[in-house]
């Protein structure tokens, strides 16, 4: 006769289904909602030791697609990119207020700016999206027209129209 162990030696695959089994149980049971980060191991050749990186970022971007920094192209989450072929992404606006991630399949976009002054001028991402270094018109009913890009970047001066450095 055999003596056999009441323990089984448990994968840590299972493990980790098992542990996320468990927190979606725990969550439905209590009525919460509960948002999990994965983490690759450390020493795994997707790890990272930059804690601040979203794991989205890693992601690939669908080329011609427009993400949030940070949503699968690194940036600043309140600024536009369009994905290039390698998977970088070019800055294509600053927002005013945020940058709305979409659904799957769908492109981020900008939110609605603030209403912007009529005849007042103004650099992208400051109530008005836009390119930071291009200085744009606000026309009737909140439109923007492009005044002139600005080699040497955009000013933005409070209480006042924006301007060309």
């Amino acid at each position: 006769m055999v003596l056999v162990s009441s323990r089984r030696r448990v994968s840590p695959a299972r493990r980790i289904a098992s542990g996320a089994a468990f927190a979606f149980a725990f969550a439905f049971a209590t009525g919460g909602c509960w948002d999990f980060d994965y983490v690759d191991a450390p020493g795994s050749p997707d790890a990272t030791t930059d804690a601040t990186t979203k794991s989205d970022a890693r992601v690939p971007c669908v080329e011609g697609g427009y993400y949030c920094g940070g949503e699968h192209v690194s940036g600043d989450p309140r600024s536009l990119y369009r994905c290039n072929k390698d998977g970088s992404g070019t800055l294509t606006a600053t927002c005013a207020t945020a940058c709305i991630v979409a659904p799957p399949g769908k492109d981020d976009a900008c939110s609605q700016p603030p209403a912007c002054v009529t005849n007042g001028t103004y650099c992208g991402g400051d109530k008005v999206n836009g390119d930071p270094n291009v200085l744009y018109r606000c026309n009737a009913g909140s439109t923007i027209s492009v005044v002139r890009r600005c080699p040497n970047g955009c000013q933005i001066n409070k209480n006042d129209d924006d301007t060309c450095k």
